[in-house]
């Protein structure tokens, strides 16, 4: 009697988008179930993550290793920590800018017999915030007494406004 070796994993999870606001966590469970008929040490990790915001809740890590028995199915945390608006730069502020990240999750077997994908996508919440300073001039200096029949008592004030949320 020949057994021969069957090699599969399946990634299955119950939502594949979840929302979060800059500054918080997205968070999805992920199921890795060993189809085949051997024990599989099974490696995770993101092969779609460009700003490096995932993590697995289990390792802390942005990768995750695991013995699997056939027919058993493991339960991941993954977590997607999206860095607050305000204090990002450069290219993490402009992925907060959209309407959505994705990062791609990928378990394999360490020999690399067997591997699946599962996509998830944040959708990223707008956040509104604005900011607003004086500039030069804050005050306007009016004599009363000099300036009662006077109409013309206009004082321009320069203003600067910004934006700190993420949209328009």
């Amino acid at each position: 009697l020949t057994v021969i070796d069957v090699h599969d994993l399946v990634i299955e999870t119950d939502s594949t988008s979840s929302s979060a606001e800059p500054g918080e966590v997205a968070s999805f469970d992920v199921r890795i179930q060993n189809r085949g008929n051997d024990v599989e040490n099974v490696t995770v990790t993101f092969t779609k993550d460009a700003r490096l915001w995932g993590t697995f809740l289990a390792s802390c890590e942005d990768t995750y290793n695991q013995l699997i028995d056939p027919e058993a199915v493991i339960t991941l945390r993954v977590q997607v920590a999206l860095p607050n608006y305000t204090t990002a730069t450069g290219q993490a502020k402009s992925a907060l800018e959209k309407s959505t990240y994705q990062v791609t999750v990928k378990a394999a077997t360490v020999d690399g017999s067997a591997s699946d994908t599962q996509p998830l996508t944040v959708d990223i919440q707008q956040v509104y915030g604005a900011s607003m300073e004086v500039i030069g001039k804050t005050r306007a200096d009016v004599d009363i007494t000099t300036d009662v029949g006077n109409q013309q008592n206009d004082e321009v004030f320069q203003i600067d406004l910004t934006n700190l949320g993420n949209g328009q």
